[in-house]
C-alpha cells in the first residue's frame, strides 16, 4: 500500500513541477513581447516615439538623450542609496539629536531633487526635438511618460465626479478618525 501511495505522490509532484514550469515559460514569453519591458528605456520611450510619430533624425537625437539621462539618473540614484543608507543607520544611535536626524533627511531628498531636476532638463530637451505640432502632443501626454518612466509626477487631474472632498481632503476611513481639518495636528 506505501508504495502506490508513494507511485501516486510522485506523479502528482511531477505533475506540479510541470504545471509551475509551463505558467513560468507563459510569463516569462509574455513578458518579452510587452514593449513596456524592453531595454533601454522601452516603456516610455516607445510610447514617445510612436505618439510623437518621431522621424530617424529625431530618433537618434532621442536615442542619445536618452543615453545622457539614463547616466545623470544612475549616478545620481547611487547617491541616494549611500544618503538614505546613512540616514537609517541613524537608527541605531540612540543619542543621536533631532537636527542631524533632519540634516540627513534633508540631504536624500536634495539628492533626490536633483534626480527630478535631471529628468525635468531631460524633457524639455526631448521636447525641445519636436517640431510645433508634436510639442503640442507631448504637452498633451508628458504625465502619461512621466508615470511610465517610474516618476511621480503631479496626480492626474479630478474629475470631479465625487472622488474627494471638495476640500481636497483624503476620504475617511472606516475604523480611523477623520483627517484633522486645514492639516492641523489633531488635538489630545
Amino acid at each position: 500500500m506505501k508504495e502506490s501511495n508513494t507511485k501516486l505522490l510522485g506523479i502528482i509532484i511531477g505533475l506540479l513541477i510541470i504545471v509551475n514550469l509551463s505558467t513560468l515559460s507563459f510569463f516569462w514569453i509574455t513578458r518579452k513581447k510587452d514593449p513596456t519591458h524592453q531595454a533601454k528605456g522601452g516603456g516610455a520611450a516607445a510610447f514617445l516615439i510612436k505618439e510623437l510619430a518621431l522621424d530617424s533624425c529625431q530618433k537618434a537625437n532621442y536615442s542619445n538623450l536618452i543615453e545622457q539621462h539614463q547616466l545623470a539618473i544612475r549616478n545620481t540614484k547611487k547617491q541616494i542609496e549611500k544618503a538614505k543608507e546613512t540616514y537609517f543607520t541613524l537608527l541605531s544611535d540612540t543619542t543621536v539629536s533631532e537636527q542631524i536626524i533632519k540634516d540627513a533627511a534633508t540631504k536624500v531628498s536634495g539628492i533626490e531633487q536633483q534626480a527630478d531636476l535631471i529628468t525635468f532638463h531631460h524633457l524639455q530637451k526631448v521636447r525641445s526635438i519636436c517640431n510645433q505640432e508634436q510639442q503640442k502632443k507631448f504637452d498633451e501626454i508628458i504625465i502619461r511618460v512621466i508615470q511610465m518612466m517610474g516618476r511621480q509626477g503631479p496626480p492626474p487631474p479630478r474629475r470631479g465626479n465625487g472622488d474627494a472632498p471638495p476640500d481636497n481632503r483624503p476620504p475617511e476611513r472606516e475604523g480611523f478618525p477623520p483627517p484633522p481639518p486645514d492639516g492641523n495636528e489633531p488635538h489630545q
